[in-house]
C-alpha cells in the first residue's frame, strides 16, 4: 500500500478506497467465496500469462500479415497488423516464422514464466525469380551482383529424384551490415569444439531453386558454383570461414577453413541450397541496463533486445529479465545499435560503444547470477509497455452442475458465510477515518488500519463477531489477507497473479487458477448484490466548499457524495477534488 506521509492521511486514503470500491470483502462467487481489493491505484494486475508477442514487419518496414509463427506443434498467424501471441510454455524455444515471398526465420526465444515475451522479427522478401534450365545447367546473375554457375543435370526433388526441365532461382542477398536486414537473420551463433561463440559477416545469400512450388537440392556427387559479393571492398576479409545455415538443427554449420576471395567477393562451392555466409568469430563484449515501463515506472521484463554491429556486420538478441535486466553480448570495442521494445511502437533505439573488456559469450543467462560486471552499463531505458491482456474466453458445461469449491477453499467460504453483506448499505466514518458500513441483511463491516495494513472486522445479522482480518500487500500486485474466525483458527487467502491459494488452520493448502476461478463464477447464480457506490454516508467534518471548513483545512471531495475538511494539500496527495 502507498506509504502515507501522516496517520491521518493513512485513515483517509483508506476511506477513500472504502469509498469506492465499497467494503474490502464483496463475494466473488455465489458460494461467498469473498474477492478482496485494495485501493483503486493498487489493485491487482491482470492473471499472468506465459506467451511470446510481438509484430512482424518486412526488412523495409512494413507490417505484414499472413506470418506463420510455431514453435514446436504450438502455432498462430499474424493478424493485419502483424502482431501475433504465441502461447508456448516458458523456457528456452526455437521460433519459426515463415511467409510465402520471404526468407523464414528461425529464433531462439527465451520465453519468461508468467510474463509476456516480446520478439518483433523482420523478413527479407526474396529475389525475383530467374529461370534456370536445369537440364542444360549454366551461369545465372542475380541481384547485387551474386552469381550462381550449375552443371548440368545437378538437381533433384525432395525424394532424391533427379528432375529436368525450367526451375526458378532465387538468389537473396541478404547484407548483414543493414541493421533491418540483420534482424531478419535467424542467429549469428555457433559451437565450436564445445566452445559457443559469434559470427560477423562479410558477405550472405540465400539460394533456393524451385520446380512446381517445390524445391529442389542439389544432387548427390554434385556442386554448384556461387560467388558472394563482400559486404564492403575495404572491409573484405581474406581469412573468413564459409558457413552454412542447418534448418533442421538452427545452427550454423562450418562448410570450408576459407572463402576464397574473387572479384568483389568470394567464390565458394555449394553441395546444397540454404543461406550461405561468409564469416569470421569474433572476441565478444557485453551491454547491460534496466528496462523500465512508462506508464508504471517499475522495471520491465520480456523486454525485446536486440543489438546490430554498426562498425561490424552481425546481430544478436535477448529478452529483460525479472528487474528488468539484461545483458546482450556484442563484438568488444565496436560500435552497436541497440533497440529495446516492448510495445511495438513504443521503443528506444541508441548507439553504444562496447568497451575493451572480453566476455565469454552464452546463449543462455542465469537471471539469479547475472553477471554484467565487464559490460558497458547503459543505465535505465524507459520504454512504453505492450497494451495486450490475455482475454481468452473460459468454457465450461454448466449444464452438470459445472465445478463447485472444494478442500481447504470449501472450507474457507463455509466459515466466514455470516460475514457476507448483501442490500443497500450505510456507511458511517469516525473523525479519525474508520468506515462502518450496515448492510440490509444485518451484516457489519467496520474498516480501519493496523500497523499502516488494512484491517477488516465482519460481524453477522446478531451483532457476533464474523472474522478479524489483516491485509498484507506482496510482490508482483498481489496480497494476503489473513481472517481470524472465533473458535476455528487463522485462514489465510493468497490472492497473485497466479490466482488463488487458500490456507487453513489444520495447514491444508487449495489453489485456484484465474481459469477455474472464471469457470467457478460461470456456472453460479449472481451472489448477493452489494452496491458499495449506493451507501448512504454519514461522516462528521462534511463540507460543501472551503468556507465550511477551518482556516488551515481545505474542502476534498474524496470519493461521490463523501467530502471532509482536510488539512491544507491534503486533496492533492489523495488525488480528490478540492472544492473551492
Amino acid at each position: 500500500m502507498t506509504s502515507p506521509s501522516t496517520p491521518r492521511t493513512a485513515h483517509l486514503r483508506l476511506l477513500r478506497g472504502a469509498a469506492l470500491l465499497g467494503p474490502l470483502l464483496l463475494p466473488l462467487l455465489a458460494t461467498g467465496l469473498p474477492s478482496c481489493t485494495p485501493d483503486a491505484e493498487e489493485a491487482p494486475a491482470a492473471a499472468k500469462v506465459t506467451a511470446l508477442r510481438g509484430v512482424v514487419t518486412s526488412s523495409k518496414g512494413a507490417t505484414l500479415e499472413g506470418v506463420k509463427v510455431s514453435a514446436g506443434d504450438v502455432s498462430t498467424t499474424t493478424n493485419a497488423q502483424g502482431e501475433y501471441v504465441l502461447r508456448v510454455p516458458a523456457g528456452k524455444r526455437t521460433v519459426h516464422y515463415a511467409k510465402a515471398g520471404f526468407l523464414d526465420v528461425q529464433r531462439q526465444v527465451d520465453v519468461l514464466d508468467g510474463k509476456l515475451t516480446m520478439h518483433h522479427p523482420s523478413l527479407v522478401e526474396l529475389a525475383a525469380p530467374v529461370p534456370l534450365d536445369t537440364t542444360a545447367g549454366g551461369s545465372i546473375s542475380g541481384a547485387g551482383g551474386v552469381k550462381l554457375t550449375a552443371p548440368a543435370n545437378a538437381f533433384v526433388d525432395e525424394s532424391g529424384k533427379p528432375v529436368t526441365g525450367m526451375a526458378e532461382l532465387y538468389l537473396t542477398p541478404v547484407p548483414a551490415n543493414d541493421a533491418a536486414t540483420a534482424r531478419s537473420v535467424s542467429n549469428f551463433s555457433i559451437t565450436q569444439n564445445g566452445a559457443e561463440g559469434l559470427l560477423e559477416s562479410f558477405g550472405m545469400v540465400d539460394v533456393q531453386v524451385k520446380q512446381g512450388g517445390k524445391r529442389l537440392q542439389v544432387a548427390k556427387g554434385k556442386s554448384v558454383d556461387l560467388h558472394i559479393p563482400a559486404l564492403a571492398a575495404a572491409n573484405k576479409a581474406t581469412d573468413a570461414p564459409v558457413w552454412s545455415f542447418d534448418e533442421a538443427t538452427g545452427e550454423w554449420k562450418q562448410e570450408a577453413a576459407v572463402a576464397p576471395a574473387a572479384g568483389d567477393g568470394y567464390a565458394i562451392s555449394v553441395p546444397h541450397f540454404s543461406l550461405w555466409n561468409v564469416d569470421k568469430p569474433y572476441t565478444t563484449g557485453c551491454i547491460s541496463g534496466r528496462v523500465v515501463g512508462k506508464a508504471t515506472g517499475k522495471p520491465l521484463a520480456g523486454a525485446d533486445v536486440e543489438a546490430a554491429g554498426v562498425s561490424y556486420s552481425g546481430h544478436t538478441s535477448t529478452e529483460s529479465l525479472e528487474g528488468g535486466r539484461f545483458k546482450i553480448f556484442v563484438k568488444k570495442a565496436s560500435e552497436v545499435s541497440l533497440s529495446v521494445v516492448h510495445g511495438f511502437r513504443g521503443g528506444v533505439v541508441k548507439n553504444v560503444t562496447s568497451n575493451d573488456q572480453d566476455e565469454p559469450y552464452a546463449r543462455s543467462v542465469d537471471p539469479a547470477t547475472l553477471d554484467t560486471r565487464h559490460c558497458v552499463d547503459i543505465g535505465d531505458v524507459t520504454v512504453i509497455e505492450d497494451p495486450w491482456r490475455d482475454e481468452t474466453p473460459v468454457t465450461v458445461d454448466c449444464s452438470k452442475g459445472g465445478p463447485t469449491l472444494s478442500g481447504c477453499a470449501a472450507e474457507f467460504s463455509a466459515a466466514i458465510q455470516c460475514g457476507v453483506p448483501s442490500g443497500s448499505c450505510t456507511t458511517k466514518v469516525t473523525q479519525d477515518g474508520q468506515a462502518s458500513t450496515t448492510y440490509a441483511n444485518g451484516v457489519k463491516i467496520v474498516v480501519g488500519s493496523v500497523d499502516g495494513k488494512v484491517s477488516t472486522t465482519a460481524y453477522g445479522p446478531d451483532g457476533s463477531k464474523c472474522y478479524d482480518a489483516v491485509m498484507t500487500q506482496n510482490a508482483e500486485s498481489g496480497f494476503s489477507q489473513a481472517y481470524t474466525v472465533p473458535g476455528k483458527g487463522v485462514y489465510t487467502q493468497i490472492m497473485s497473479n497466479d490466482g488463488y491459494e487458500f490456507q487453513c488452520p489444520s495447514g491444508e493448502t487449495t489453489k485456484l487458477t484465474p481459469v477455474e476461478t472464471k469457470q467457478l463464477s460461470a456456472c453460479q447464480a449472481p451472489g448477493p448484490q452489494v452496491d458499495a457506490g449506493q451507501c448512504q454516508i454519514e461522516t462528521p467534518g462534511s463540507c460543501t466548499s472551503k468556507a465550511s471548513c477551518k482556516a488551515n483545512e481545505e474542502c476534498c471531495r474524496i470519493s461521490g457524495q463523501l467530502t471532509m475538511c482536510t488539512p491544507a494539500g491534503t486533496c492533492a496527495s489523495l488525488d480528490a477534488g478540492t472544492l473551492p
